[in-house]
């Protein structure tokens, strides 16, 4: 098979096609037609002389094949797009990209008020799409080109993936300017005997507070659990229960706080990429501009 009779945007389609495991999401994405995408993905079909995809109930479903070949072909299109990035110039106010980010509640409450308020001084036409993915999905949809950051706690070891940290912060105990224990030193014997109100993005497990408590054979009373912080602060203001959470959401959210009475490890979050943006001119500006923001020093 002749590279120059081979059309290039196919590999494109496939890719597309790989990451949405469906037509119509795939044209979404592509700025296409449904009928054109079913047109390329028979080419295709014809070009490797296999059918690529089968369509089943959950959607569509790659063969061998394309699962063998869509790691060099996400390399290669990283590499052509590398190419073409290399002697482009980035020019913030003038961009008008959509930047895609994967963090926490937490993250989010914390970078993105002042992060959007530098995007209205420094690149008044881009926008931000923000969410929260696992883990594995942070690494595959950074290498399928569809997530550009991630803030979150220092990942695992993995060459495909690059990381700076950006904050490492103390937790400190939460309550309401009504409660009784803000009047004293908080002991553990004090600590163990408050109600508390847990945050987790999983629906069951311990967290970094609960963890520590156990090295100690103790284990608080957990009356709340709830996946966001903001909804821990509507609770906290309106009762008698508290939270532990990071001291620079604490000050963040003008919350009364007393230092904890045991050791928990720091929370640690980390600013990620993929290695194929490392020389991207777009994400170097993001980076840079993440890794500056003031609030990230509220801790400190």
């Amino acid at each position: 098979m002749r590279l120059d009779r081979v059309d290039l945007n196919l590999l494109v389609v496939l890719n597309t096609i790989y990451t949405e495991k469906n037509l119509t999401k795939a044209a979404k994405i592509l700025c296409l037609s449904q009928p054109a995408v079913s047109n390329a993905l028979t080419r295709l079909r014809k070009t490797l002389n296999d059918e690529l995809f089968i369509r089943t109930p959950t959607g569509m479903t790659p063969t061998p094949l394309s699962n063998n070949i869509i790691v060099r072909v996400r390399e290669a299109l990283n590499l052509m797009n590398e190419v073409l990035s290399d002697n482009e110039k980035f020019i913030p106010e003038l961009s008008t990209k959509t930047f895609r980010f994967s963090m926490s509640d937490f993250a989010q409450s914390l970078i993105l008020p002042e992060l959007m308020s530098q995007f209205q001084l420094l690149a008044p036409g881009m926008s931000i799409e923000s969410y929260y993915l696992s883990r594995k999905e942070q690494r595959s949809a950074m290498e399928a080109g569809q997530l550009d950051l991630a803030i979150d706690v220092p990942l695992l070891q993995d060459n495909k993936l690059l990381h700076n940290p950006l904050l490492c912060d103390s937790y400190v105990c939460v309550m309401n300017t009504r409660h009784p224990a803000r009047k004293e030193q908080l002991t553990l014997k004090k600590y163990l005997k408050l109600q508390h109100v847990h945050v987790s993005s999983r629906p069951q497990g311990r967290g970094q507070v609960d963890l520590a408590l156990h090295k100690l054979s103790k284990a608080r009373q957990i009356k709340l659990r709830v996946a966001n912080y903001l909804i821990a602060q509507q609770v906290i203001k309106d009762s008698l229960l508290v939270a532990t959470v990071p001291i620079s959401l604490a000050k963040h959210l003008n919350l009364p706080y007393l230092p904890m009475p045991f050791d928990i490890p720091p929370l640690e979050l980390h600013l990620c990429w993929h290695k194929n943006a490392q020389r991207d001119p777009a994400n170097i500006w993001l980076r840079q501009l993440v890794s500056q923001l003031s609030v990230l020093n509220l801790g400190k």
